[in-house]
């Protein structure tokens, strides 16, 4: 019976950055632990070759990336001022009164619509550029 803690194997050298010829230090049952690089001389922890997955007998999970849909500002605007078109639009002031759903005329960013009141002074407001948090009074 051929001692399998001595034999070669190849496997990836973190010193030498390279595949190599190894020997089997330790195992686990099957599973080679430690290996000493036949080059180097240095012992380390099994790492298999580049280009071949270490055999393991854990199944992990996949990952599911999850993609984020990306909106376009200019459409997500136009789609938030459509049931709003025909309202009046109030001059931007800070220490002006809004409410959600009311348009307002900003001299910056020109027309927005505000989708959500922050308390105490604060508001969400949808953009031609983009989602904008205001300063408003109370």
């Amino acid at each position: 019976m051929v001692n399998k803690a001595t034999k070669d194997v190849i496997a990836y050298c973190v010193s030498c950055k390279m595949d190599l010829a190894h020997t089997v230090v330790a195992m686990d049952g099957e599973t080679v632990k430690k290996v000493l690089c036949n080059t180097c001389n240095k012992e380390h922890v099994y790492r298999a070759p580049k280009g071949e997955k270490a055999l393991t007998n854990k199944n992990k999970p996949v990952r599911k990336t999850r993609v984020k849909k990306i909106i376009d500002p200019d459409v997500l605007w136009e789609k938030a001022l459509e049931p709003v078109q025909n309202l009046p639009s109030k001059l931007y002031t800070i220490n002006g009164s809004f409410e959600s759903g009311e348009k307002i005329d900003h001299k910056t960013f020109g027309l927005g619509l505000i989708t959500k009141v922050i308390q105490p002074n604060k508001m969400e407001v949808i953009f031609k550029m983009g989602t904008k948090i205001m300063i408003r009074g109370n």
